[in-house]
């Protein structure tokens, strides 16, 4: 479902998969939006080819993205040739009355090979 902010991915995961010419270090980075319950956070853990590396707690709506952090990703866990990058979101939503549940919004991620 798409948004201005980005598209909607399905809970309880999803993923890309991309390509590298050769295993290095990366620089990482996901905007992503969700709903905001208080006290109750959203997480989304990231995983790159099945090992965890990062996780995003949204705490707060900001469509700008600005608190996003990145990530350093290490040699060990990339790939020379297909990468999965896999987002695990702790909660699933249903906003605007929607059939399917929906987890958190990707504006865009950012891969930076070092």
């Amino acid at each position: 479902f798409q948004e201005p902010w980005g598209t909607w991915i399905m809970p309880p995961k999803a993923g890309i998969v991309f390509n590298l010419p050769e295993a290095r270090p990366l620089r990482l980075r996901c905007e992503l939006f969700a709903q905001i319950f208080p006290y109750d956070p959203t997480t989304v853990e990231l995983l790159l080819n099945g090992k965890k590396f990062g996780e995003l707690v949204l705490l707060k709506a900001d469509s700008t993205f600005s608190d996003m952090p990145w990530f350093d990703v290490p040699r060990e866990i990339v790939r020379e040739g297909l990468n999965l990058l896999e987002l695990r979101v702790s909660r699933a939503s249903y906003p605007y009355a929607a059939p399917a549940a929906m987890g958190a919004a990707v504006n865009r991620i950012i891969v930076i090979p070092q």
